[in-house]
């Protein structure tokens, strides 16, 4: 660009040339058409280049010094084609005689008709006008230069224009007429044409420090990228050069452009300002500021400062409501369906803004789209390893309403083979430049069917190391997390600790799967780390503990009742019972994991329900997507109302359940095996216990007997002990009274025997 200046310089210069040779002429001749052929020949002879002048050359003197030229053509540059370099159709100068002499030029309007340009450049790299302004010669030895043009003429011109000459007094020029010029850019090392075409410019009468008018209109055709259009600006201009301020009001720029580089093939635009540059306080400013293109309506405000030094600028700018579904339909964008087909029919933006080279902030900050409104502030400093922090809200936002709709009819099993897996190529050297302080928070949260409200994610990186804390309350409940994921080794790690509190689960997996499988205030605590970033590779390295518990609720799918009746019914050789309601309630259900390579193990599963203790141990596998689970049920209560009290034969009866098989289809059955082994051995125990407690009972009756035999031999040998003791007793009475009758009958016969001999004494 900077020798086609020089080359629009030169040509200017040749016209001026041009002028003041044919004024010098005017003394000697009085019509210029005689001196057409000499002045072609001089151009031949300084540039090389043929100039042909077809129209008529036109002089005046008074009251105006003029030159009048008709249609012209000068030759290209050997190799760049047969086309004219330059050619027009009309120019027309005219200075007025008077003012001259008090240092002042006053010009009518500058008249240029028909100007076409040709210029190129050739696959070496070599310009159609290097010959002319010199490029890549020596301005001393060259020996096309022109005679007395060499360093010695430069070296006058230098120090006459340092000796102190005085300038121009006054300016004036009645102003630009241009129309109808063409500008052809063929780049042929670059591959690149350009066509300007139907330039029009035109302006009010120029002067120094006068402010003016310009209009500029012109089609633009570029070949690559492919483009074309029209295009058109103008405004009011005030130039202070001496203070180095410059002013354009009213300026507009509007432009019809079409093209396969442009989105959407087509962009109407119009832009609008009040602009002002004073490079002495190296400030800018932006007032009134209007872009209207797309359907986007943007206003606003910009000033800049220290625009030499260290550029800075601020403002505020606001866009208009608009359409983004039908923004995108103009950037031939084809949105995908959604869920609801009113979404993105309203987004606008405001902000006000500071910025540097390598920085930005916006304060202010307030975007909505649709329903939902975001607020806050952002900043980011030092591009190239960006320092980011950030406080935004959102106060409501139902992400589902912009998902694809639901399919219908569709199954859980996969139809055909999973795609393979690829890994993603993170930016891992801006991830580890990142430096991120920032939090988002939102007043209410909708997506894949859960309801959460009141979230915080709060959010720090640095080298590569990113730490998340949200928070959220939802489902009557409450959830926290702390969340790692470190990028600064080879291998992407990750850490998460979930905490659920006194969430209800069965309106949240209603919400998030579809089912409520488990229904009951949960409470989950979990320490698991990972690494990877494929979904395999991160089930693969998933390990830590992981704990749950459910109060007051029930498990959906699967009736313990009904597995009781099942084994009840297979027990007496029945058919199996109808499955009637398919849940089981609990008190209380609690599990742990042990995790390890992404399996799930655990052994202390743990159910209490007003039916009956449950108890499991089991696997799930991740990677593989399987179950592996088993529980065993023990019946503590009659299940009148449930089944009735036939099923209390299984009474302490462990009645053992498998859960098997895949994630989408899993199997669940009641294991008869060892249903009946633990019956059998159950009837065994009683049975032996049965017999046991018979025998017992014999050998009490037999004691018992024993003993009564013993009792009652006792209780005849204490009668005849008692018979025999009275019998001794009345023998004993009756030998003593026999003795004492003896006793008496012989004391009497002693008596009577001594009363004879007493009275044979006495006689």
């Amino acid at each position: 660009m900077h020798s086609l200046f020089k080359l629009i310089g030169w040509l200017l210069g040749l016209g001026l040339l041009a002028i003041a040779g044919l004024a010098a002429y005017l003394t000697f001749a009085f019509d210029p058409n005689d001196y057409r052929e000499r002045i072609t020949q001089v151009v031949e002879t300084q540039t090389g280049r043929k100039l042909t002048i077809e129209g008529d050359l036109k002089l005046s003197l008074f009251p105006w010094i003029g030159i009048q030229l008709g249609a012209t053509r000068l030759s290209n540059a050997a190799g760049f084609g047969p086309e004219p370099m330059a050619q027009l159709t009309q120019v027309d100068v005219r200075l007025a005689l008077m003012p001259l002499l008090k240092r002042e030029v006053e010009m009518e309007t500058i008249i240029l008709h028909g100007l076409h340009l040709s210029l190129g450049r050739n696959a070496e790299g070599r310009a159609s006008w290097d010959d002319l302004t010199g490029a890549g010669s020596d301005p001393v030895n060259d020996s096309t230069a022109p005679q007395g043009q060499g360093q010695g003429q430069s070296e006058g011109q230098s120090e006459g224009q340092g000796s102190g000459g005085q300038g121009l007094a006054k300016l004036t020029i009645g102003g630009l007429d241009i129309r109808d010029a063409k500008v052809v850019w063929d780049d042929r090392q670059a591959g690149q044409q350009l066509t300007i075409e139907h330039l029009n410019l035109t302006t009010s009468a120029l002067g120094l420090d006068t402010p003016f008018d310009l209009q500029l209109a012109f089609d633009l055709a570029m070949a690559q990228p492919q483009l074309a259009g029209h295009v058109a600006l103008g405004g009011h201009i005030v130039l202070d050069l001496a203070g180095q301020k410059y002013r354009i009001d009213r300026f507009t720029l509007a432009s019809q452009l079409k093209g396969k580089v442009i989105p959407g093939g087509a962009l109407d635009a119009k832009l609008g300002t009040n602009l002002a540059l004073d490079l002495q306080a190296q400030s800018l400013t932006l007032d009134a500021l209007s872009l209207d293109a797309l359907g986007l309506q943007l206003s606003g405000q910009v000033n800049g400062k220290q625009l030499l030094t260290e550029p800075g600028f601020s403002g505020n700018l606001k866009l208009a409501d608009v359409s983004p579904r039908a923004l995108l339909g103009k950037l031939g964008i084809a949105l995908p369906t959604t869920r609801d087909a009113s979404v993105l029919s309203k987004a606008n933006l405001a902000f006000g803004f500071n910025a540097g080279l390598d920085s930005v902030a916006l304060d202010n900050l307030k975007l909505q789209l649709d329903q939902t409104n975001l607020s806050g502030k952002l900043s980011v400093a030092h591009f190239s390893a960006p320092r980011i922090r950030y406080n935004l809200a959102i106060d409501a936002i139902d992400v589902d309403r912009y998902l694809p709709p639901k399919s219908e009819g569709t199954t859980t099993e996969a139809t055909t083979a999973p795609a393979a897996e690829v890994e993603p190529e993170l930016p891992l050297d801006l991830l580890r430049g990142l430096d991120i302080d920032g939090t988002l928070t939102l007043g209410a949260l909708k997506v894949a069917g859960l309801s959460v409200a009141t979230i915080a994610l709060p959010i720090k990186a640095q080298k590569g190391k990113f730490q998340l804390d949200p928070s959220a309350q939802l489902y009557q409940g409450s959830f926290k997390a702390g969340v790692g994921a470190d990028f600064s080794g080879k291998v992407a790690k990750f850490s998460v600790e979930p905490t659920l509190d006194g969430v209800q689960s069965g309106p949240l997996l209603q919400d998030m799967l579809g089912k409520a499988y488990v229904s009951g205030r949960a409470h989950l605590e979990a320490k698991l780390t990972t690494a990877g970033l494929t979904p395999s590779k991160i089930k693969q390295a998933l390990n830590g503990t992981l704990a749950l518990r459910f109060n007051d609720g029930a498990v959906n799918g699967i009736s313990i009742g009904h597995y009781i009746r099942t084994a009840s019914a297979k027990l007496k050789g029945g058919d199996e019972p109808t499955e009637g309601d398919t849940t089981t309630d609990f008190a209380e259900l609690s599990a742990s994991f042990l995790v390890r390579d992404g399996v799930l193990s655990g052994d202390d599963l743990s159910l209490k329900s007003p039916l009956a203790r449950v108890e499991g141990n089991g696997s799930v596998d991740l990677v593989r997507e399987l179950l592996n689970y088993r529980v065993n049920a023990h019946l503590v209560k009659s299940m009148e109302g449930q089944g009735g009290a036939e099923a209390a034969q299984l009474t302490g009866v462990p009645i053992p359940v498998s859960i098997k098989g895949s994630f989408s289809a899993p199997k669940i059955a009641l294991e008869y095996d060892e249903l009946f082994k633990a019956y059998t051995s159950q009837a065994l125990d009683a049975k032996k216990a049965e017999a046991a407690a018979a025998l017992e009972k014999k050998k009490a009756e037999a004691s018992a007997a024993l003993e009564k035999k013993k009792a009652e031999a006792s209780a005849a040998l204490e009668a005849e002990k008692a018979k025999l003791e009275e019998q001794k007793k009345a023998k004993e009475a009756e030998l003593r009274a026999q003795a004492e009758a003896a006793k008496k009958k012989k004391e009497q016969e002693l008596r009577d025997k001594a009363s004879g001999e007493l009275q044979k004494l006495f006689k």
